[in-house]
């Protein structure tokens, strides 16, 4: 098995003026002294159907990517940090809340799965997300949904008011 480098810019550079002149992939490769397919993949990840392959936005491409590498923090990366903070780990005042609890939770995690990267999920999604969990029936609630028992509630309230 041999040990990879990643392209450096010259490389880069290289391919860019080889893929100009129309080089065949195989041709630039041996020019380079790299795998065809590292050349394919490189011109494949940073070629569009808007835009050519340019070294200094691969070049560019590679050090964000680069910076980006590892694992992300759901809860460090999220606009709603302190919302899923308290859904997930506070407000269990009782005991008996604490099963309901982590069941929501789980119903969560369906739809939103744990270590998943938050930031492009929208407002419109988490709200679909929270209409389909507030009508789901719940077992500890007699088969009602959490929506039927708030409007429930709420309509008693406006009958003694």
């Amino acid at each position: 098995m041999t040990s990879y480098t990643h392209l450096t810019i010259r490389e880069r550079e290289m391919i860019f003026l080889y893929h100009g002149f129309g080089f065949t992939i195989r041709r630039i490769g041996r020019l380079i002294k790299r795998s065809p397919s590292t050349v394919m993949r490189e011109l494949k990840r940073n070629t569009t159907k808007f835009r050519a392959y340019s070294h200094s936005l691969a070049q560019k491409s590679y050090h964000k990517n680069k910076q980006k590498c590892g694992r992300k923090r759901i809860l460090d990366q999220s606009p709603y940090k302190e919302t899923i903070r308290k859904l997930l780990f506070e407000e269990q005042w009782s005991p008996w809340q604490r099963g309901t609890n982590e069941n929501t939770n789980g119903l969560i995690w369906k739809y939103l799965p744990k270590r998943s990267d938050m930031t492009p999920v929208s407002e419109k999604y988490i709200e679909s997300v929270v209409s389909k969990l507030n009508n789901r029936p719940r077992k500890c609630l007699g088969w009602k949904t959490p929506y039927e028992i708030f409007y429930d509630a709420s309509a008693r309230l406006i009958q003694i008011c």
